[in-house]
C-alpha cells in the first residue's frame, strides 16, 4: 500500500516500574525537564500529567509506570522523548521491569475500497467466513501479535473512527520485559527504527 496523508497522532515511551517511585518530582524539577509554562493535573486513576504546550510533550507519572508522550505530530527523532524519559527516571531512583514503545498513526491509500474492506480482503479468508456467518462480511479490523527478538509487538489496524471511515488507524506497542533499560542513545535509535519498520510493513501490504 502506498501511504498518503500520513498523520502521526502520537508516539510515546512507557517504562514499567518494579515498585513505587521513591519520590515525586516537584514542579520545579518538571520545569527543568520540559519547558514551562506547564499544565499539571491528575487523571481519575491518580496519574499525574504534566504537559508543555511549547514542547508538545506530556509526562505521565503513575504508581507503577512513567510515560512520555509526544503530541507534536512529528516522527520519532524530531523531539527528545528518550532524553525526557531518562531525565524523569534518574531523579526518581527506581528500578524497572519493562518498557514499551508506542505509535499511533492515521493514513489513507488510493483505492475504490474503504479501509474496512481493504483490511478484510488483505487479512481474512472471506470465502471461508461468510458461509459461517450466513451474511456478507462488510469489513474488518485486525490485531496482530508477533515476537521481534526479545520484544513482543501488538499491532492494531482498523478504520479510523468507525467502519465507514475513509482513513486507516494503526496502533503499535513494542513491549520488552527487562530490568535494564537501553542507553539513551540506544533507546532513541530503537524508538526511530520501530517506527520506520512499521512504515515498511504497511507499505509492503
Amino acid at each position: 500500500m502506498k501511504l498518503e496523508q500520513l498523520e502521526v497522532i502520537y508516539t510515546s515511551i512507557v517504562v514499567v516500574l518494579s515498585g513505587e517511585p521513591i519520590k515525586r518530582l516537584s514542579v520545579d524539577e518538571l520545569k527543568g525537564i520540559i519547558h514551562p509554562p506547564l499544565s499539571i493535573g491528575s487523571s481519575p486513576d491518580g496519574v499525574t500529567i504534566a504537559s508543555s504546550a511549547r514542547d508538545q510533550i506530556d509526562i505521565l507519572l503513575g504508581q507503577s509506570r512513567v510515560q512520555v508522550r509526544d503530541n507534536s505530530g512529528q516522527e520519532p527523532g524530531k523531539k527528545p522523548v528518550p532524553k525526557v524519559i531518562y531525565d524523569v527516571l534518574v531523579p526518581l531512583g527506581v528500578t524497572y521491569r519493562a518498557f514499551g514503545l508506542n505509535y499511533g498513526l492515521a493514513f489513507t491509500v488510493k483505492s475504490d475500497l474503504s479501509p474496512a474492506k481493504l483490511i478484510r480482503d488483505k487479512f481474512l479468508n472471506v470465502a471461508f467466513l461468510e458461509p459461517k456467518l450466513g451474511a456478507p462480511l462488510e469489513g474488518a479490523s485486525v490485531r496482530l501479535y508477533y515476537p521481534k527478538g526479545a520484544k513482543i509487538c501488538n499491532l492494531l489496524l482498523e478504520p479510523y473512527e468507525g467502519p465507514t471511515a475513509d482513513r486507516f488507524h494503526i496502533d503499535l506497542n513494542v513491549h520488552e520485559d527487562t530490568t535494564t533499560l537501553p542507553s539513551q542513545d540506544a533507546l532513541a535509535e530503537s524508538f526511530k527504527k520501530e517506527h520506520d519498520d512499521l512504515l515498511k510493513f504497511l507499505t509492503s501490504l
